[in-house]
């Protein structure tokens, strides 16, 4: 029954296949025999299945490509991490605390008082010059003495080329007061601008320096930096300058986290030097304002010497942590003595020990002498008679 009805199907198919298809010019064709059907039939089958698989590939593929592109874009535009790191986040800054010292040391050894007390001069003459006051400012003046004020502060730092890091001059009738520094601020700390502490310890020097009589010149406690030079420790000086009615107040800022010499300094770099104070004295070898923690060498005094050392000293540098107190050697004969303890000018040296000794000789000589002057005397006189009282 099977076969008689697909024989009897199969013309019908072939009719509604002729009448979909246009291009098909000839008339049907006689029933096709059994052994042909079969074959045409499982080709239709298997092209049907094909067009059905393409057409979910298809599909499925255009459904995934958003998805994908939307992927790939987002790793486009995704930076890499390494140079996003670098570029965007600023690395992490060490904390620091605002501090200062709290006794002010003695002067350091170093001056900048004729180039601070100059620019304040200056600045002084300037706006009188151009009559630029707090009644009659514009701002095209207070641009101007802007403008002056900041060229005078970087005048002074090119002056210098030790330990001067940071120059202010003020005025605050106008008001106005700027900063200048040695190096560029590091883009690290640029952020830190937006904080209001950022100058705070500046501003607060000059305004000790405004609160002073016309003339003053003094060191104020060094303090630490939490703004542009961040960690750094500063030692201020602030004069106060009056000329042609014009107050101006200057400060300088030195490195003082640079001489590790001073003894004042100590609380600063967490420890003192290691030279010893009776046979060495410390001598600060390199001064780089850049660079805190500056080298220093312990030189022996004199009477003082080390054995087989050409130079009579120790350098810091040399120091790996265990010498903690570097000290000399006394000389043999307490003169000045070279590397082998022998006097230098053994001839025209006359030391305090020769001295001494000397001294002891000739008092023991003149008793021994007297001593010798009575025994002569009592030998002489020993057969004198001598008249003497009853009671002895």
């Amino acid at each position: 029954m099977g076969h008689l009805h697909h024989r009897h199907h199969h013309p019908a198919h072939d009719r509604l296949h002729a009448t979909l298809d246009p291009s098909a010019v000839t008339p049907p064709a006689s029933p096709p025999s059994q052994c042909h059907a079969y074959p045409h039939r499982h080709v239709l089958r298997w092209m049907f299945v094909a067009l059905t698989v393409c057409l979910i590939g298809s599909v499925h593929g255009l459904e995934q490509l958003p998805g994908q592109q939307e992927l790939q874009a987002d790793q486009q535009q995704q930076p890499n991490p390494p140079s996003s790191s670098t570029s965007t986040v600023s690395p992490t800054l060490p904390p620091c605390e605002q501090r200062s010292l709290d006794e002010i040391p003695p002067d350091p050894f170093y001056d900048v008082s004729d180039i601070t007390i100059g620019a304040a001069k200056s600045f002084a003459d300037f706006l009188a010059s151009r009559k630029i006051e707090a009644t009659t400012q514009t701002d095209r003046k207070f641009a101007l003495a802007r403008e002056k004020a900041n060229e005078l502060a970087t005048s002074v730092l090119k002056q210098d080329d030790g330990l001067l890091l940071a120059v202010g001059i003020a005025y605050p009738r106008l008001p106005l007061a700027v900063v200048q520094f040695r190096d560029q601020i590091d883009s690290t700390h640029v952020n830190l601008s937006e904080s209001k502490n950022f100058l705070s310890t500046y501003w607060r020097e000059l305004g000790v320096a405004w609160n002073q009589s016309n003339g003053a010149q003094f060191w104020s406690a060094p303090f630490r930096d939490c703004g542009p030079l961040y960690g750094r420790w500063l030692w201020p000086y602030s004069v106060t300058v009056e000329s042609q009615g014009v107050k101006i107040v200057a400060s300088a800022f030195i490195a003082a986290d640079v001489d590790q010499c001073n003894d004042a300094l100590e609380s600063i770099f967490g420890r003192r030097h290691v030279c010893d104070r009776e046979s060495t004295f410390c001598l600060l070898s390199e001064m780089d304002a850049t660079k805190p923690r500056g080298k220093y060498t312990c030189v022996c005094r004199p009477g003082y010497y080390l054995p087989n050392e050409s130079i009579q000293g120790f350098s810091s540098e040399k120091n790996d942590g265990n010498i903690t107190n570097f000290s000399c050697i006394p000389c043999p004969s307490a003169c000045e003595c070279d590397s082998e303890g022998s006097c230098s000018s053994p001839d025209e040296d006359f030391s305090t020990e020769t001295l001494m000794k000397a001294t002891i000789g000739a008092i023991l000589g003149a008793c021994m002498l007297c001593c010798l002057v009575l025994a002569l005397i009592v030998f002489r006189q020993r057969k004198c008679k001598v008249r003497c009282g009853l009671w002895m």
